[in-house]
């Protein structure tokens, strides 16, 4: 056989059964609007009260304490339990830490290190948690 007739119908058979995979697809019975699933709205509760829980985690410092902390004073001891891996820093706290760029602690994607007066600890930069407390 000749190889030009060979390719002419190897190409036939493919666009065939390429055509015949195109047909097989089920249309959409329902119209556009039609969904699969119905809503979930035990889901929607969920994620609303984890909303909510995240957002009574972080609570910004008070003024007069912003104020200390910019002429160097120690936080309080209420304030100083704040700093615990899984709670949520505040902005200005962040603001007011210094950052750490050591080789003495391993750098992790995504995290930062901070020093508070004699604290050391991990934070998630896109999060503000705390994922560990280095030095306390």
């Amino acid at each position: 056989m000749n190889p030009e007739k060979i390719l002419q119908i190897t190409l036939a058979a493919a666009l065939f059964t390429g055509m015949s995979a195109l047909a097989d697809k089920p249309q959409n019975k329902g119209g556009k609007y039609q969904y699969e699933h119905e809503y979930d709205y035990e889901k929607q509760e969920k994620y609303e009260k984890h909303k909510k829980y995240e957002e009574k985690k972080q609570k910004s410092i008070p003024y007069g304490l912003q104020k200390k902390t910019q002429k160097g004073e120690p936080l309080p001891p209420g304030w100083q339990k704040k700093i615990r891996k899984g709670e949520v820093m505040d902005e200005d706290m962040l603001k007011r830490a210094k950052v750490i760029h050591s080789k003495d602690y391993p750098k992790t994607p995504g995290s930062e290190i901070y020093q508070i007066e004699n604290k050391i600890f991990r934070v998630m930069k896109a999060t503000r948690e705390i994922l560990e407390v280095i030095k306390n």
